[in-house]
């Protein structure tokens, strides 16, 4: 799948790229959890609505004082303001000209 080989999309059209093996490594939160807390976490439910989407609950084993730091850690983030995105109006975008978005009429 390459960006120019998509006849549709909504919103901006991305394509994929396959990376040599060896490339780059997945790191993902239980392994961060392991390197900064030395904790075993598990993935027991992943998903969400209102803002949530794309999050994950994780079960976190280990010694007391450790499970304690990440949990404070994870308090912290939820403080964090979501990533905002810049948006635009359709008609000024040059992007995807082939952008299923630039066929739904403006809201007035």
């Amino acid at each position: 799948m390459g960006i120019n080989r998509l006849d549709y999309s909504l919103g901006q059209r991305c394509g994929l790229a396959l990376l040599p093996a060896g490339f780059a490594r997945i790191y993902t939160e239980i392994d961060a959890l392991k390197t900064l807390f030395a904790v075993e976490a598990t993935i027991v439910a992943a998903g969400g609505v209102s803002g949530s989407e794309g999050s994950v609950m994780l079960a976190i084993n280990g010694p007391d004082e450790a499970v304690k730091d990440a949990l404070a850690l994870a308090r912290s983030l939820l403080k964090e303001k979501p990533l905002s995105v810049p948006r635009q109006s359709c008609k000024d975008c040059r992007v995807s000209s082939n952008c299923v978005f630039k066929e739904i009429p403006p809201k007035d």
